[in-house]
């Protein structure tokens, strides 16, 4: 089916060739640059961490109050304490789906969303990292986000709160050690596995962040190369969780696309599952379907609807031109991804 196009839409795909041929033509020398300052930035990363006083600070002067202890969100749980780990590569839609569990506990006492990325700009440089290069920013936040987020597992198991924790299984070992620490303290653990195609995730970690930029200056960046780790990792641990020894046995686990539950399955005795474990293959299968034509319509409309702002950014910001064509040639792997 034909996409319908508006009248911007005719002129940017107009002259998108054209802005492309440019931002090629300008690019060699600024990606030198960025590369260069890339390269300086990670020399001198350890001018970005913190002191222990700093990350306990930050932690209980802002983050607790911030992010743990918001009135209205958690006030205690009732019932079985419960942890809902919502796995998936980064753009699967993990966040959307925490807000739809979160909503879930409203009348059981609440429940704390725990997202490493959230902690992100409590860093005191963040806003400057940020300015200097979001492309690179994450490489210096993230690690330390992570220490912020082990000090809130052990705050909110101390509370005694229902939890819900973002996962990418970057290493599928470390988040099942993560579960683990809850099942010690009496936690029921629930895995969602978000079933979402590779090119799909990562046209959305693309448009999230030219929409950031355009909008703030800046933006997430999420490296291609860490989006591939988080893909092949959540399928990892999944198939660890349903393996005869797993390093941990959690009570539920489902697998979701954005729409709806493709399989569930309970553990009904401490070895063994309520039917035959086959998880791990309705996420190959949702992942490796072909889209329906519907899909096909609304996968077309978004890539428009992303060349259209790429035309508008080239347009504000011709000096960015280095960065403008890097997301281009991105967006145009997700779209070979698609159609193969």
């Amino acid at each position: 089916m034909d996409v319908m196009r508006s009248p911007v839409a005719a002129i940017a795909c107009q002259r998108l060739g054209g802005i492309r041929h440019t931002i090629h033509t300008a690019s060699s020398e600024l990606s030198r640059f960025g590369h260069d300052f890339a390269h300086n930035l990670r020399e001198s990363a350890h001018s970005y961490a913190l002191s222990d006083h700093d990350m306990h600070r930050i932690f209980e002067e802002r983050i607790v109050p911030e992010q743990l202890d918001v009135p209205g969100r958690s006030t205690g749980a009732s019932g079985q304490l419960r942890l809902i780990v919502e796995l998936g590569q980064p753009g699967a839609g993990k966040s959307t789906a925490i807000d739809t569990v979160a909503a879930s506990f409203r009348d059981r006492g609440g429940a704390v969303p725990l997202i490493a990325d959230n902690y992100m700009p409590y860093h005191p440089l963040f806003a400057e990292l940020r300015a200097r290069d979001d492309f690179t920013a994450g490489d210096h936040l993230y690690p330390i986000a992570e220490r912020w987020l082990d000090m809130a597992i052990d705050y909110v198991i101390a509370s005694r709160k229902h939890a819900i924790l973002e996962e990418g299984a970057g290493n599928p070992r470390r988040a099942a050690r993560v579960i683990q620490r809850f099942q010690q303290n009496n936690y029921a653990a629930a895995v969602e596995v978000l079933a979402v195609p590779r090119a799909e995730s990562g046209a959305s970690v693309l448009t999230r962040f030219l929409h950031e930029r355009l909008r703030d200056g800046t933006g997430r960046y999420v490296p291609t190369s860490a989006q591939d780790i988080c893909f092949t990792g959540s399928a990892d641990l999944l198939r660890l969780l349903e393996s005869p020894d797993p390093p941990v046995a959690v009570d539920e686990l489902r697998v979701r696309s954005r729409s709806e539950v493709l399989f569930e399955n309970y553990r009904d005795t401490p070895s063994g599952w309520s039917k035959p474990p086959e998880g791990w293959d309705a996420l190959q299968e949702e992942r490796g379907r072909a889209l329906t034509p519907d899909e096909k319509h609304a996968h077309s409309e978004r890539m428009q609807e992303f060349h259209e702002a790429l035309t508008q950014a080239y347009a504000r910001h011709p000096e960015q031109a280095a960065d403008w064509h890097r997301l281009s040639l991105e967006m145009d792997r997700m779209a070979a991804l698609a159609r193969s």
